[in-house]
């Protein structure tokens, strides 16, 4: 059993002088809620390097552990220099109230109201005081310990837009709204989002969640560890790999164990491979949109053909993988890989070099590299706005290590670098496959303890491995972190940076679990982007962020 590596360390000793409260811990620093405002300031303007991206922010709750202070917040900070991260603790009592961070870091607005909405807390100075996830006539939170839903259920009253109509600046101009729901033809999508229009140009816009409760985090906490390895597969439709995996290596983080090396290999395969059935899938959604039909067809059939051999590629466990990848399915996957650059150079001329299309998505939402960074942007997104951020290659995790590949980043930032940057790291995710697959490991492909791996249905177990394999499902049995250890893991999933927080009491069940999506950071974005637009050419904006309704309501 290998174990598993600590953070790189960081200095913190100005920011004990600077600020009160202060108390180095093992992932970060924990600071008292009275100077957690000045002390989050400090590090985003006056440390060196400034921790100038606010990577997630979540909450837990303690009141079954008991004691005075019953909500902890925890702040994901990173610094675009160097790549450091830190974790910021605070602890408050019920009814104390948190100062909004919104004006350090624009990515904050969001995940703010989020914790809002889902354990009652109170940010002091954030500009939008709206429930983001629910309507006005919900009571309760849910993810607070002693919520129950059934004493909440009621009638709900019917949601009434925020947008208001202004007056434009040309005369006798109008805004109005329109609203392109769940199956409205124009819009085709699994999100509900209202535009103020005038004429064809937006003036306004609403994004509204919550279509697509799930459940997740909270069900998670209700299950054993190797429940959750499946329930995180849930968390969108082109991301489940990666879910799986951020939730299996937070899992072996809070276990201090590593899977072994043919495991982390694999690993990569089925990765990199669900980001190219995710890209084709999304560029044939794209192709639709633009009514290039035949393109359409033909990014659709790759996916499929794609999509069948990702179904045999094993999936992540707990330990190493479900089982070995078969000598056949690797065949397949190396001829496959060696399609795929024809693939890209046909869709590449067939759409986005084409005039047309090329000339409406070329200077079209513009984001700039600091504007990503300040609003949480990751993925092709941010890479797309010039800055070369990957967690494949800032923040090696499985064997990416051993790969020496660059970031392939945009020059303008606008939806023709968004769209170009997917279809070219097709390619890349290629060639990532076939490198496994011709120096794939020769050893095991999960640890060789029973008490933390579940064994394969065909394989003969002893009495002893039998007992073990119950105990992993069984309650107060299986899997138990050690008490008050924390995890947050990130990975590159298609769309972006994706990322599990855990924390651990002890118990055979997560105490907390939160999943960091770029699909809610992204989708906050995309109002300064479509502002002033034509309706069509929000469209298009919207499709280059590739955002998934599932991931932000999950």
């Amino acid at each position: 059993m290998e174990v598993k590596k600590e953070r790189p360390v960081v200095d913190f000793s100005e920011l004990c002088v600077r600020v009160e409260e202060v108390r180095p811990t093992v992932t970060g620093v924990e600071v008292g809620v009275r100077n957690l405002h000045h002390g989050l300031a400090f590090l985003r303007h006056g440390n060196e390097p400034p921790f100038d991206m606010l990577v997630d922010i979540t909450c837990e709750d303690r009141l079954l552990r008991g004691g005075e202070e019953r909500f902890v917040v925890f702040y994901q900070l990173r610094s675009s220099r160097g790549g450091k991260c830190i974790e910021v603790v605070s602890a408050l009592r019920e009814g104390e109230d948190l100062v909004s961070v919104v004006a350090l870091w624009p990515a904050a607005a969001w995940l703010e109201m989020e914790i809002r909405d889902f354990f009652g807390l109170h940010f002091c100075g954030h500009p939008d005081q709206r429930r983001l996830f629910f309507l006005d006539s919900h009571s309760g939170y849910p993810l607070r310990k002693d919520y129950c839903p059934i004493e909440d259920l009621e009638p709900a009253r019917e949601f009434v837009s925020a947008l208001v109509t202004e007056e434009a600046e040309e005369e006798d101009g109008e805004v109005n709204l329109l609203e392109f729901g769940l199956s409205h033809p124009a819009w085709g999508r699994a999100q509900n989002i209202a535009l103020g229009v005038e004429g064809d140009r937006v003036r306004q816009v609403e994004i509204r969640l919550g279509h697509a409760h799930a459940g997740i985090e909270k069900l998670v906490e209700t299950r054993p560890y190797m429940s959750g390895v499946e329930i995180a597969a849930r968390l969108g439709p082109r991301c489940a790999r990666a879910a799986t995996l951020a939730f299996v290596l937070a899992t072996e983080e809070l276990l201090s164990i590593e899977a072994p090396p043919r495991a982390q290999a694999i690993r990569v395969i089925g990765l990199e491979l669900e980001r190219i059935v995710a890209y084709l899938a999304w560029f044939a959604d794209l192709a639709q949109h633009a009514d290039s039909h035949a393109v359409c067809r033909y990014a659709w059939e790759v996916r499929s053909a794609a999509a069948v051999l990702l179904q045999g590629v094993p999936v992540a466990q707990v330990g190493g993988i479900q089982v070995d990848i078969e000598p056949a399915l690797a065949a397949e996957l190396a001829a496959l890989c060696s399609s795929l650059p024809g693939v890209v150079r046909a869709l590449d001329a067939a759409l986005l070099s084409s005039g047309g299309w090329s000339d409406r998505a070329r200077g079209v939402g513009v984001l700039g590299g600091a504007l990503a960074l300040a609003w949480g942007a990751s993925g092709p997104v941010l890479r797309a706005s010039g800055v070369s951020a990957d967690r494949r290659l800032d923040a090696p995790y499985c064997d990416y290590g051993a790969s020496s590949f660059a970031a392939i980043i945009g020059e303008y930032g606008d939806t023709w670098d968004r769209c170009y940057i997917r279809l070219r790291e097709i390619e890349r995710s290629a060639t990532l496959i076939s490198e496994r697959l011709l120096t794939l490991p020769v050893d095991s492909w999960r640890l060789i303890d029973e008490k933390l791996v579940v064994p394969v249905v065909h394989e003969r177990s002893s009495v002893e491995a039998m007992i073990h394999h119950h105990g992993i499902w069984m309650h107060g049995h299986g899997l138990q972190p050690p008490v008050g250890k924390t995890a947050f893991v990130s990975v590159e999933a298609p769309a972006g940076e994706l990322a599990c927080f855990m924390v651990s009491d002890g118990s055979d069940r997560p105490c907390r679990l939160h999943f960091r999506v770029p699909s809610l950071l992204h989708a906050q974005i995309f109002p300064r982007l479509a502002v002033g637009l034509s309706i069509e050419r929000a469209e298009l904006v919207w499709d280059s962020l590739d955002i998934s309704a599932a991931e932000m309501d999950r």
